[in-house]
């Protein structure tokens, strides 16, 4: 017990000095600054939303962190920043990561189906960027994210827990992973050189098999 709560308080003091560096000296300044993002997103001003922040956060809440401020843990702040997240994904479609983490804090509050939907959302977005990026290490980076929502968006079509209420995003989740393979399968026809990510690919292709498959017996 001793050493979890060491651990629990060391990540404590790693979220508050990474806030403090830019800025935000206690999780209460963060969630007043959510309305400050808010007026970013507004202006189109996403950019200046950074992701390694927003990351922390959101897993500050998702793990209910304790003693971030006057005894208050992440989760007093879980409404305020899924109302972020719905407001600023309402304003844009493109910023893959706020999907990504706004599944992430809907499935922390137990709303599997919006967090699927978010997740699908997501990986539209990264498509998106996916297939015009040319730089090879942005573009690694991308697909390394495709895979792992992909995954994720998979696994929760198999979840017994999760199975039937998801039955509607069987479809959409069939055409998104054979339009991915398709697509990477065409990319390393015309690369010249080996790349690293080549057995993605028949990740990929593995991965819309087992889905037309899925549909296939949702059809029957």
């Amino acid at each position: 017990m001793w050493a979890a709560g060491c651990v629990t308080s060391v990540a404590s003091f790693r979220l508050c000095h990474s806030l403090a560096e830019i800025g935000y000296t206690s999780f209460f300044s963060v969630a007043r600054a959510l309305g400050s993002w808010r007026r970013l997103v507004e202006l189109d001003q996403m950019g200046r939303v950074k992701r390694q922040i927003l990351g922390m956060v959101t897993q500050a809440v998702v793990n209910d962190m304790p003693d971030l401020y006057e005894g208050r843990s992440g989760r007093s702040c879980m409404r305020q920043l899924l109302d972020f997240y719905k407001f600023a994904t309402d304003h844009t479609a493109s910023r893959h990561d706020f999907w990504s983490f706004y599944a992430h804090l809907q499935e922390a509050a137990g709303d599997d189906s919006g967090a699927l939907d978010s997740r699908l959302r997501q990986n539209r977005a990264l498509q998106a960027r996916l297939w015009d990026e040319n730089d090879p290490e942005i573009f690694s980076e991308y697909l390394q994210d495709l895979l792992e929502c992909l995954d994720i968006i998979d696994s929760t079509l198999d979840d017994p827990a999760t199975k039937d209420a998801s039955k509607a995003q069987v479809q959409p989740f069939v055409y998104l992973a054979r339009d991915a393979a398709k697509r990477l399968a065409a990319k390393l026809e015309v690369t010249v050189q080996e790349p690293p990510w080549k057995p993605a690919v028949a990740k990929l292709q593995s991965m819309a098999s087992k889905a037309d498959g899925r549909l296939a017996k949702l059809e029957r």
